[in-house]
């Protein structure tokens, strides 16, 4: 049945506001509502949840290509036709951590196989809890347990980011919801870049995310803050650096807490690693 066919209520089912026409006024909810039928359920599906009334499809065009035009637009006002922040932030980490974990499972123990003393210590394998401290040649299976801490590291240092955005940026006197802003937009894209290097094709050149990265930090900082590019330059590189020395330092910690007896392996295994060099 389509809405022509359907009856124009005397008041919104949901909020019992005196319907005017198609939508509520006060709530905006469709006040001809269908049955609940299959046909239904698919509409409000690709609808609501995949076309999203083109707002993804431009959201990501601005994301991906303009670098901070979508932290212009959602300041200027410009909001009903892009995806929200939030939402476009934690769609993009949830898909990145399922198909990373999705790929880590499937090269299974020939990812990470690194040797100390000629036996191997980090590696996909036997759970954490089967091996022995005393035996650096027992299988520890770190992997798992940077993958199960890396989504909440993320998430706790993205505010650091816009603190840190903020502290650079503290003579423009924005508040800090304006950087938090951008340290989402960026954070989305940055999640959208590894997923892509997820796909079998890209996988070989993943190595360029970090380029990339950087490069897009340097263009969106210089779209949102303005000014000239040699301090965007600066800034953007200091950004870069001490962000990722912080969120390094965080997940090391929190996987060494969770290690438990079991770290000792580990700083072994780093330890050569940077005598090597």
């Amino acid at each position: 049945m389509s809405h022509a066919n359907l009856p124009l209520p005397d008041h919104c089912p949901n909020c019992a506001t005196r319907v005017h026409g198609r939508y509520c006024a006060a709530c905006g909810q469709e006040t001809q509502i269908q049955p609940p039928t299959l046909h239904e359920f698919l509409h409000e599906y690709l609808h609501h949840y995949v076309a999203l009334e083109g707002k993804l499809l431009r959201t990501l065009k601005l994301l991906l290509f303009k670098p901070g035009q979508l932290t212009v637009e959602y300041l200027a006002g410009r909001r009903q036709q892009l995806v929200r922040p939030l939402p476009l932030y934690a769609t993009f980490s949830f898909l990145f951590f399922l198909f990373l974990g999705w790929s880590m499972q499937a090269q299974g123990d020939h990812f990470g196989n690194i040797r100390v003393n000629s036996r191997p210590v980090v590696t996909q394998g036997p759970a954490l809890a089967g091996a022995n401290a005393a035996d650096p040649g027992q299988l520890i299976n770190v992997d798992e347990v940077v993958l199960k801490r890396l989504p909440y590291t993320i998430l706790a240092m993205t505010p650091v980011f816009a603190a840190l955005c903020r502290l650079l940026y503290r003579r423009r006197g924005l508040r800090y919801g304006h950087h938090l802003l951008f340290a989402l937009h960026l954070h989305a894209f940055i999640f959208v870049l590894y997923l892509l290097t997820l796909l079998p094709p890209v996988h070989d050149y993943g190595s360029l995310a970090y380029p990339i990265i950087w490069l897009y930090l340097i263009l969106a900082l210089k779209r949102v803050y303005g000014g000239r590019w040699w301090p965007q330059l600066l800034r953007g590189s200091a950004l870069a650096l001490i962000y990722g020395l912080l969120t390094a330092l965080v997940l090391t910690g929190l996987t060494l807490w969770a290690l438990g007896p079991h770290a000792g392996a580990l700083i072994e295994l780093i330890r050569q690693q940077i005598a090597r060099g």
